[in-house]
Order: C-alpha cells, then structure tokens, then sequence
C-alpha cells in the first residue's frame, strides 16, 4: 500500500514480537509523514515539580510536563525531517530515506532497531502495508 504514516514519536519500550505471518527477512519500506521522534524524561520538569511538591516557591504552582518529545531523525544532507521513510529488515537497525534520496543511519542501533520494529508493527495493524 502507498498510505504514509503520520508518527511523531515511538515509546521506549514496546512489544518486539513480529507481527503475524511477517517473513523475517523481508525489507520494510515504511512512510512516514510527519518528524519521527522519541519521549525522552524532563529532568527540569521533574525537579520543578518535585520542589511545588515540597512547598518550594520555585517556578510556578502548575505541573510541569516530566517528558518531551525529542526530533531523532533530520537528514544530514538537507535537513529534511518529515516525509522520511524507515526500511530494513525485522531485528535490525533501520535506515532513513529523505524525500530528495539521501540515505542514512540512526547513530545508535538500538534506537533504530526498535524504530524500525514499532512503525512495522504499527503499520501492520493499520493495515498500511501487507505482511506478505
């Protein structure tokens, strides 16, 4: 299927089993519009929120958000950041693709892996793209 997937980001941790009938050996070619990213913790709204708890007249009296959305993936050519598309094998670290066909990698293969692994799984179950 040509259906891209709008993905702002991917948790930290997320079933890794394949999904259904998936040939292990098969390359993915995932779209997705929107920027890929991750939740990663706030220190500082952590630390913020911790002192409000403790009477602190420190920052303000509202909850500060204790996570963030992190861009992870701009091409180092041209600095594209959405219309990216994920591909690679199931288990191993994916690649990123620009719209203009630069390609590249994640510096670190655990994120990519895991990357690869949940816009898959997501696409599936969307019935984005076909299990063959």
């Amino acid at each position: 299927m040509t259906s891209e997937m709008s993905i702002v980001r991917y948790p930290a941790e997320f079933d890794s089993t394949p999904p259904a009938g998936a040939d292990p050996a098969a390359i993915w070619r995932v779209p997705v519009a929107g920027t890929i990213g991750s939740v990663v913790p706030d220190d500082l709204g952590r630390h913020l929120n911790e002192l409000r708890m403790e009477g602190s007249t420190v920052g303000s009296d509202e909850y500060v958000p204790e996570w963030r959305d992190e861009q992870i993936a701009v091409c180092p050519q041209c600095g594209a950041s959405t219309e990216l598309t994920v591909v690679g094998r199931w288990g191993e670290p994916g690649g990123l693709e620009c719209p203009q066909g630069h390609v590249w990698e994640l510096a670190d293969a655990d994120v990519a892996t895991r990357l690869l692994q949940h816009l898959v799984s997501l696409a599936v179950e969307r019935g984005l793209v076909a299990v063959e």
